[in-house]
């Protein structure tokens, strides 16, 4: 049996058994679900003109929901079904075929590829609204579709899926932009490729001037994007976007109409802006006011840590030695000021106790206030160098996910970990660790937290004093 074949196997397995779990115990609409569970059932009626207004992103999940009103299973289990069948093989096959196209080795390791589309598939946010109906699941899946089409230079293909990925949320528009500037950099590479090539072919039937000896500053010019995992200077934050920038300009025209799938999404979403008022926030928009909000990039790196600390194990030495230097107490510095003068408590997060963010702000963060906010900041710096040092990709890569990551977080008042789940899946396929006992101490791990939070989610209700009989569930 293929590998692959197996662990899809084990995790529909496993996901059946929670779906059935959760309809027997929760069989109505839960939470967010009470929005979206009657909105699908009356698209399965065709009532396509009702529409929720409390609603806030489009009706990407409804029409992909659709299909099953021919089978009379518009119920909130079946429902649920769609995000179940997503995580147990949409999304692990997606996961997979992106780590066959980084990897050069391709069939040889179908095992640890296969072992790392099983780990995606369990992160424990998106594991959780597997069981439920939420956007997140097949939000990521068409984004990461697209990312695949995009890695494999499939630009009308990573095109289609981007602009299918921004019927479930909005956001991901700057997952297209990220994915725009990967495919660009690639682009630019194999353009330089061939030119190249042909001009080496072509220079030995040519005469020797001197006007062949100079060609100019823009023909000089060669792309420079080294690995970040290699010795990355200063310096190479300047060079590497200036090399590329020059380098795409020499060949600006090719290289436009190889993007215009992605120029095309890009500006359907501009031209959806303009008709929403120039907001990204469908139906009721208080709730989702924009402001800056820096911290989330260290509550991303220490999520992140968390889910995935068993990838980092076998770089603590190399931290140990690597990390004392000038930079490390200028960015310690940073993370302190952030913290300290831009943290924001979203009254969401303040008040609702069914999510685990409620606890780890009330029960650590604010346990000694102001003060107790700057104790974290040497753990986020050190999180955010293994989460740097586990990857194996290359300066402009990095740049551009940061900048997406940026992007996506920091505009968001309210601390919501399914905000980080595009953000660590694009990292995670890209994390260069492939021995098969560290994944699997991974697994090992993500089934721990997994089956830990659906226990609590299925068997500690409790009630609020103000809505006696009314059962609350903890969640994510």
């Amino acid at each position: 049996m293929h590998p692959l074949a197996l662990r899809l196997s084990v995790l529909a397995i496993i996901l059946a058994a929670t779906s059935k779990k959760i309809g027997r115990i929760i069989p109505e609409p839960y939470l967010d679900e009470v929005f979206h569970i009657p909105q699908a059932q009356a698209y399965c009626r065709n009532a396509f003109d009702v529409w929720d207004p409390k609603l806030t992103t489009p009706a990407g999940l409804y029409i992909l929901s659709y299909p099953l009103r021919f089978f009379d299973a518009c119920s909130p289990q079946f429902l649920r079904g769609i995000n179940a069948f997503g995580i147990a093989y949409a999304l692990p096959v997606v996961v997979y075929l992106i780590w066959q196209t980084l990897h050069e080795e391709g069939s040889a390791l179908d095992g640890i590829a296969s072992q790392v589309a099983m780990n995606v598939a369990l992160f424990p946010v998106l594991y959780f609204f597997g069981g439920l109906y939420y956007t997140d699941v097949w939000s990521t899946i068409f984004v990461m579709a697209a990312y695949l089409a995009t890695l494999r230079m499939k630009p009308w293909v990573a095109g289609v899926f981007a602009w299918i990925s921004l019927w479930f949320r909005q956001t991901n528009i700057v997952w297209v932009a990220f994915m725009a500037g990967v495919y660009a950099v690639c682009r630019v590479a194999e353009l330089e490729e061939e030119h190249t090539g042909k001009s080496a072919a072509e220079e030995q039937k040519k005469p020797d001037t001197k006007e062949n000896e100079n060609p100019g500053w823009l023909k000089e010019v060669k792309l420079h994007d080294p690995n970040i995992s290699g010795n990355i200077k200063s310096i190479d934050f300047v060079r590497t976007p200036l090399s590329i920038l020059v380098v795409a300009l020499r060949y600006l025209p090719s290289l436009l109409v190889s993007m215009i799938p992605y120029i095309l999404v890009l500006l359907s979403f501009v031209v959806f802006l303009v008709s929403n008022n120039f907001t990204i926030v469908l139906g009721d928009a208080t709730a989702h006011q924009a402001s800056i909000h820096i911290p989330q990039l260290l509550y991303f790196t220490a999520a992140t840590t968390f889910f995935s600390f068993p990838l980092y194990l076998p770089l603590v030495p190399r931290m140990i030695r690597r990390l004392p230097s000038p930079i490390t107490i200028i960015l310690l510095a940073a993370m302190s000021y952030a913290v300290y003068y831009n943290t924001v408590l979203h009254p969401y997060l303040m008040a609702d106790n069914r999510h685990y963010a409620f606890y780890v702000f009330r029960k650590l963060l604010l346990r000694f206030p102001p003060y107790s906010l700057l104790v974290p900041a040497p753990a986020y710096l050190v999180a955010m160098y293994l989460q740097r040092e586990a990857l194996n990709v290359t300066l402009s890569w990095a740049i551009f996910y940061v900048a997406a990551t940026t992007i996506t977080l920091i505009s968001a008042p309210l601390v919501e970990p399914r905000y980080f789940i595009i953000a660590w899946t694009v990292w995670r396929v890209h994390v260069k660790e492939m021995r098969m006992w560290v994944l699997l101490m991974e697994a090992a791990w993500l089934v721990v937290v997994n089956a830990v939070t659906i226990y609590l989610f299925l068997m500690k209700p409790f009630e609020w004093a103000h809505e006696p009989g009314v059962l609350q569930r903890f969640m994510w």
